[in-house]
């Protein structure tokens, strides 16, 4: 496993709907210590899975437009 290091994501929303309220966007914006595998993972899994914010967010029920960032955080 490789060496972790601070990286920061920042997950922007469009046209969300949690718990059945429509907001015309959300960002989060996150940090937390990863490995480069672990980005890479997250990375994959974000390209490949359908409903990846849905199925992890609760009480989230729609996103017409997404995006995520994963970049090295300033010390």
């Amino acid at each position: 496993m490789g060496v972790a290091v601070k990286v920061r994501y920042i997950l922007s929303m469009e046209g969300v709907i949690v718990h059945g309220e429509s907001f015309d966007s959300v960002v989060i914006d996150w940090e937390e210590e990863a490995t480069r595998e672990e980005v890479m993972a997250q990375s994959h899994k974000w390209l490949t899975t359908h409903n990846f914010l849905t199925s992890r967010m609760n009480g989230l029920n729609g996103v017409s437009e997404s995006s995520l960032t994963i970049e090295p955080a300033e010390e």
